[in-house]
């Protein structure tokens, strides 16, 4: 990915989240993107062009929006992913997103 940084910080409501781009997560896990609740990090594939990656990004950070402020204990995990992945096309379609540049 062209201009993707490797390793940098998300915010989700205070909570700093790291995110890392990953070589092999297709292969070895089967998606472009991971949220873990349990290390609190998101992982993006290597292999994807820089706006797959941040639909993919838009899509981990939903997971962890929901896991932040306790969703994931009341809905499904398959309508907690409809929710994102609707809601992360909708924001990427609509909004022209760029990362910021690290101070």
């Amino acid at each position: 990915m062209k201009n993707f940084p490797p390793k940098f910080m998300v915010n989700i409501f205070g909570l700093k989240t790291p995110v890392k781009v990953t070589k092999n997560l297709a292969l070895n896990h089967g998606v472009m993107g991971l949220f873990s609740k349990q290390k609190n990090e998101i992982l993006i594939a290597q292999d994807q062009t820089k706006d797959e990656a941040i639909q993919t990004l838009l899509h981990e950070c939903g997971h962890a929006l929901f896991s932040r402020v306790g969703t994931t204990q009341a809905i499904s995990h398959e309508l907690e992913e409809i929710i994102v992945e609707q809601y992360s096309i909708m924001i990427f379609e609509n909004f022209n997103l760029t990362l910021k540049k690290k101070k």
